[in-house]
């Protein structure tokens, strides 16, 4: 049998069991034919054996094999389009298709017709082009936007002197566009205008897995799966079993952890604790010596160590919280709690810890009931007043009543009364009153 050649391209097919001195030539001219082909079609650009068709803002690939790599755009806004599925396509159902970005601006990724969003097109990045005006002052977390020509794109935005100040993207949403104007609904005023200046495609240095879903749909079906070194910041719960990958990297429940709640230890006994870290319940440290003064952390029994053995001092001027006047339980008591108040004189008054106050004070009656103001109001009650007569005009044939009907918390009702005749007479009454 002697050599023949293929169909299309006319390469060598050495025949089998002779060509023993020239199948090596034949088959390094066929390699060296295929080379050339492929370059012509492929441009120049190394993706395997896709051949790229399009402008300067897009790659278009046909009859894609498994994996496509070093797609690498040089200007933002670009996009690639993936083929269209059909019956004849050489990528069957669940057959993977791996895209890797080798260039430095991310992209989207679409279905041939350049309608069909794959992936990306997501809100990333803008520019508050209006503050807007009237809006009431706040933070407003993971707020819808509005507008464009996505949807689905959140952000977290603070309004500060009723404009809005900040605006930053959370969920990107899809099928956004570069320049696209939006907005969002906030309390009070209006005006508010971002505009997108990139989108969250696929970014530079990570990998999309496609998984054609049906190889007779026209637009193309996908599965898409975002990959790469922690691409998508979630906590490794993109893999298939987050558990044992976070096992295997020695993250342990750190990876689930938020930042500010995270306790660290490097192994060698340094324990490293976030501002906000609450450490769990039963905790344990090494007892430190009852003679140690350092920033070690303190057990319990080195606690209850050092206080049995040195009994608690209070220096002068040290201070505590005065209870309230009515307390009567084994809390500290201030010189204010045993000193409430006092003033002394002829006219005065005295509180004492329990709640009660006694007022005292010297008083002229006239011919009839008068009216005596108290040096202060009783809060509560005026339980009992007494008096005693100082002189009067009818000497010592006289008696000093006191009205309990006509008294108050802040005055007491006095008179001096003849016992001979009955009649009300002027006299000089010292008086003391109680209450609360």
């Amino acid at each position: 049998m002697s050599d023949t050649t293929t169909t299309h391209y006319s390469l060598v097919q050495p025949q089998v069991g002779g060509s023993f001195n020239t199948w090596g030539n034949k088959i390094n001219n066929d390699l060296s034919t295929l080379d050339s082909i492929i370059y012509a079609v492929s441009g120049g650009i190394n993706q395997g054996l896709n051949a790229p068709t399009g402008s300067a803002s897009s790659i278009s690939l046909t009859n894609p094999l498994v994996t496509i790599q070093n797609i690498a755009f040089t200007a933002s806004g670009q996009q690639l389009n993936m083929p269209a599925m059909n019956a004849t396509s050489s990528v069957q159902t669940g057959t993977p298709i791996k895209i890797v970005n080798m260039g430095s601006y991310s992209f989207p990724v679409y279905a041939q017709d350049a309608a069909t969003i794959i992936y990306g097109n997501g809100v990333a990045a803008g520019t508050i082009t209006s503050g807007g005006s009237g809006y009431t002052n706040g933070y407003y977390p993971n707020t819808s936007l509005t507008g464009g020509s996505g949807t689905g794109a959140t952000a977290d935005i603070t309004v500060s002197g009723n404009i809005v100040t900040i605006c930053s993207p959370v969920h990107p949403g899809s099928g956004y566009a570069i320049g696209n104007t939006l907005s969002a609904s906030l309390p009070g005023g209006s005006g508010f205008a971002f505009q997108v200046s990139a989108f969250s495609g696929l970014a530079p240095g990570a990998t999309l897995i496609l998984t054609p879903t049906s190889n007779a749909t026209a637009n193309g079906s996908f599965n898409a799966v975002i990959q790469g070194d922690l691409y998508s910041g979630n906590n490794l719960s993109d893999l298939t079993n987050p558990s044992y990958a976070r096992t295997n990297l020695g993250l342990g429940a750190s990876a689930v952890l938020n930042l500010g709640n995270m306790i660290v230890n490097d192994g060698a006994g340094n324990l490293t604790i976030s501002a906000s870290a609450v450490l769990p319940n039963g905790v344990t440290a090494t007892t430190q010596s009852a003679s140690n003064n350092s920033t070690l952390l303190a057990t319990t029994a080195f606690v209850n160590s050092y206080v049995s053995g040195n009994p608690l001092t209070l220096y002068n001027g040290t201070t505590a919280t005065t209870q309230a006047l009515n307390d009567s339980s084994t809390k500290l008591a201030t010189t204010a709690f045993v000193n409430p108040g006092s003033s002394q004189g002829s006219n005065g008054y005295m509180k004492l810890p329990n709640g009660l106050i006694v007022q005292w004070g010297v008083a002229t009656c006239g011919s009839g009931w008068t009216s005596i103001a108290l040096p202060i109001t009783f809060p509560n009650n005026l339980f009992q007043v007494t008096t005693a007569l100082q002189a009067t005009t009818a000497g010592f044939q006289a008696a000093c009543g006191y009205d309990a009907q006509t008294s108050t918390t802040s005055h007491i009702s006095l008179a001096c009364i003849n016992s001979n005749s009955g009649a009300y007479i002027s006299g000089l009454v010292s008086w003391m009153a109680i209450g609360n």
